[in-house]
């Protein structure tokens, strides 16, 4: 039996960036929505500048000039805001972009996710979908909403770690359906398919186990005669 590879320690989210035009106006926005501390900036990025050589690298040669903020959250991660001004930051897209690589929203714990709703519309941002109980038969309740400058952010009620965690989780009115394959159409099944399987794998490797530990208590019976 394929044994299952075993998981690196897990590391903490340190920061996640993301891009604005107004790097004032969203230090301000995401302290009196969401209570995020500005720690350091904005501090002015330039592509020659010897204090900080490594944006230029990271960025590439047509970078020039950029303005950068660190916001702090309530767990430690950090929301770091960049205003690029030479280029300048694009227009929005007026849309959710989901369809390329990389980050697309980010997500932000309350239990009350109407209040935090309105309190972003309060502030000028854009309420876009939801609350939805998005778990049949659980408490879990999530919306989306967009910062004034397009920013996609969902609100969730519960942490990460009590919504995913232990799937199927008791009190699901509707089974989840996991993908076992690399291909869907292929490997979709319902997560009871899935759950019989691993309890046949681990019937079998706890008699495969009995086996030997019997084979072993007979070689010592043997080695003592």
């Amino acid at each position: 039996m394929t044994e299952t590879p075993s998981l690196a320690a897990p590391l903490a989210l340190n920061h996640v960036g993301i891009t604005v035009p107004d790097i004032f106006g969203a230090i301000e926005w995401y302290g009196a929505v969401f209570g995020f501390n500005c720690i350091m900036g904005p501090r002015l990025l330039e592509a020659e500048a010897a204090e900080n050589q490594e944006t230029a690298h990271v960025l590439g040669p047509c970078f020039r000039r950029a303005y950068q903020a660190h916001l702090l959250t309530a767990n430690g991660a950090g929301l770091e805001l960049f205003q690029f001004v030479d280029p300048p930051v694009s227009a929005p897209e007026g849309r959710i972009v989901y369809e390329r690589p990389g980050p697309w929203h980010l997500c932000f714990t309350h239990p009350n996710v109407d209040a935090i709703v309105a309190r972003i519309v309060a502030a000028k941002g854009c309420h876009h979908a939801g609350p939805f109980a998005f778990v049949p038969g659980r408490p879990w309740r999530l919306a989306y909403c967009f910062d004034p400058w397009s920013n996609t952010i969902e609100i969730m009620s519960h942490t990460y770690a009590e919504v995913f965690s232990n799937w199927p989780q008791p009190g699901m009115t509707s089974p989840p359906r996991m993908i076992i394959t690399a291909d869907p159409k292929q490997g979709v099944q319902d997560v009871p398919t899935i759950e019989k399987r691993r309890i046949l794998f681990a019937a079998w490797a706890y008699f495969c186990q009995g086996l030997r530990d019997l084979g072993k208590a007979n070689s010592t019976m043997s080695n003592r005669d």
